[in-house]
């Protein structure tokens, strides 16, 4: 999983590290290209669904990725922050839960909170 902008720099390992950047119509400007810290993650995605929300939530390994470029970036494309999610169950039961592209993450075991917050909004949890 990555982000091809902003991260934190309280997630970084080691310094933040920019470069210039021109990517289509934006102009110029700098990229994000820090290394992430790796662990422990939630993942978390809000879906809404025939009337009703839900709630994905799991946990996963947080390791440094392998090299990946992002779709639509002329080679060489920048290596952009991200992690690469080790689950301790088979990745396919996980894409069977996939609501959507865009995830958030959280760094320690953050699901029993979650789950509590969740029960309380009567939003269901996956």
């Amino acid at each position: 999983m990555g982000v091809p902008d902003y991260v934190p720099s309280y997630i970084v390992d080691g310094n933040v590290t920019v470069m210039p950047n021109a990517f289509g119509n934006f102009g110029e400007g700098l990229l994000n290209v820090s290394k992430l810290k790796t662990g422990t993650v939630t993942l978390a995605r809000l879906c809404y669904n025939s009337g009703s929300y839900s709630m994905h939530i799991t946990t996963a390994d947080a390791r440094t990725p392998r090299k990946w470029e992002e779709a639509g970036w002329a080679p060489p494309a920048p290596q952009f922050p991200s992690l690469e999610m080790i689950f301790d169950y088979p990745v396919e039961e996980f894409i069977q839960n996939v609501m959507s592209q865009h995830y958030i993450i959280s760094y320690g075991d953050n699901c029993a909170v979650l789950k509590d917050f969740f029960d309380l909004l009567s939003i269901s949890v996956i």
